[in-house]
């Protein structure tokens, strides 16, 4: 499957053309230059053509700044994996010196080279369309991503390098979201698993901003794996690109089919690493703790056991997610990670004797009835299976809103020890029974 990359001086609309393209607002757009940090690719379909379209972080020549070499270094990357290229100017400004630098860099490759020149419904833009014709690409299309004017020009130009698709496109099994606070090392975590450093690694907080999607096969399995923003409660956010990005976070946890929680072994756990497991709790997704840095303390011995005893009993409503310690800098046991994710995956959906289950429920009910209220008693069950993936369970009752929590948590142990279903999470709906006439 063929390549596409967009690429661009900072600023010059190629999220907004990105998210044009796949119809879907994947990536976060803000007038602030250098937003988008990472090569961030997705699959698009196109009538009976498909390919993948990679956007990359704003192209400088500023070497200063350790933080804007790896992002030149990720587009680099780009340019070698890439098979044609979107070359995008600012058609509402004059061309700058970086425009004819980056054009010179393109030339290089010889590869196909489109020149987009974005921002064209304003009126100011004719005279410098004609002169971004001095850069000698063939063919220059004047867009407006915001507007989705002159797309299909692109899809046309795409339309010469790219044959049609003749086998179906593989699906994604299974979307792995790595989620955590910021700076603990989901981006390290990401790279040692895939072996490519497809994402910006940095010691200041906040490097990834978008949610980055990577597909890749793993022993014949279609997987993908999000990357996504470090995750702080609003109080500490400290600006709205980072509120976006959590936002991103989250909406990136509720589309995968499993949670990676990524911690860092040296600070143990924190109110934000708790926060974060509290989402991934909210959301019922099948999920992995992943104390990440554990190759720092795994010569303590009795910090090592704190830990994992923290864990326990801090982290409850996480009590089905094992726990893997991992070095993602140095590999440790980062081979563990996708099996065993995998095989609790692969559990689902899950199927269960109903009825054996409701003769159960019976007999825990005789021997401890649910708590009176009012001196009146709670009518519980019948019990049945509404979904196996993830597992929900419907319980009859004569008022769910007196049933006390302490007793549904007590149906839920019962209902994990008679199913055997531990590794998932497994939700509780409770309904009015309908009263006898």
């Amino acid at each position: 499957m063929k390549t596409v990359a967009l690429i661009g001086r900072p600023n010059v609309g190629k999220s907004t053309l990105f998210n044009r393209i796949l119809h879907l607002q994947q990536n976060i757009m803000d007038d602030q230059p250098g937003v988008t940090r990472d090569r961030i690719s997705a699959l698009c379909q196109w009538h009976d053509r498909a390919f993948i379209l990679i956007d990359t972080g704003g192209w400088s020549d500023d070497s200063d700044e350790d933080l804007t070499k790896q992002v030149t270094k990720q587009i680099e990357r780009a340019f070698e994996q890439a098979e044609i290229f979107l070359l995008v100017v600012d058609g509402s400004l004059e061309l700058t010196a970086l425009d004819e630098m980056l054009a010179s860099v393109v030339r290089t490759y010889s590869k196909p080279v489109a020149l987009i020149v974005n921002k064209s419904d304003l009126k100011r833009t004719r005279q410098n369309l004609h002169d971004c014709y001095k850069l000698g690409f063939d063919p220059v299309i004047p867009v407006s991503a915001t507007h989705g004017e002159g797309i299909e020009d692109i899809f046309d130009f795409l339309r010469t390098y790219i044959q049609p698709q003749t086998s179906p496109v593989v699906r994604v099994e299974c979307s792995f979201a790595v989620l955590g606070r910021p700076n603990v090392g989901k981006s390290t975590f990401v790279n040692c698993l895939l072996g490519d450093e497809r994402i910006t690694v940095h010691d200041a907080p906040g490097t990834t901003r978008d949610p980055i999607d990577t597909h890749f096969q793993w022993y014949g399995h279609s997987l993908s794996l999000i990357d996504t923003a470090g995750i702080r409660r609003q109080a500490r956010q400290e600006d709205r690109i980072e509120r976006w990005s959590s936002q991103k976070a989250l909406q990136s946890l509720a589309r995968s089919d499993f949670a990676l929680l990524i911690m860092d072994a040296v600070d143990g756990i924190t109110d934000g690493d708790l926060k974060v497991a509290q989402y991934i709790a909210e959301a019922y997704k099948p999920a992995m703790i992943i104390m990440n840095k554990w190759d720092l303390i795994e010569q303590q011995t009795q910090y090592a056991r704190t830990v994992r005893a923290d864990i326990r009993e801090r982290m409850h409503f996480l009590a089905y997610a094992p726990l893997v310690l991992v070095s993602a800098q140095s590999g440790l046991r980062m081979s563990l990670v996708l099996s065993k994710a995998w095989s609790i995956f692969s559990k689902l959906p899950v199927s269960v004797n109903v009825q054996k289950l409701n003769l159960v429920l019976k007999d825990a009910l005789r021997k401890h009835p649910p708590p009176r209220r009012n001196n009146r008693a709670i009518d519980v069950g019948p019990i049945s299976m509404v979904s196996g993936s993830p597992p929900i369970f419907l319980i009859k009752c004569s008022d769910p809103g007196r049933l006390e929590p302490s007793y549904q948590r007590y149906l839920h142990r019962l209902i994990v020890a008679q199913t055997g279903i531990t590794q998932l999470p497994i939700r509780l709906v409770f309904k009015t029974k309908a009263r006898k006439r």
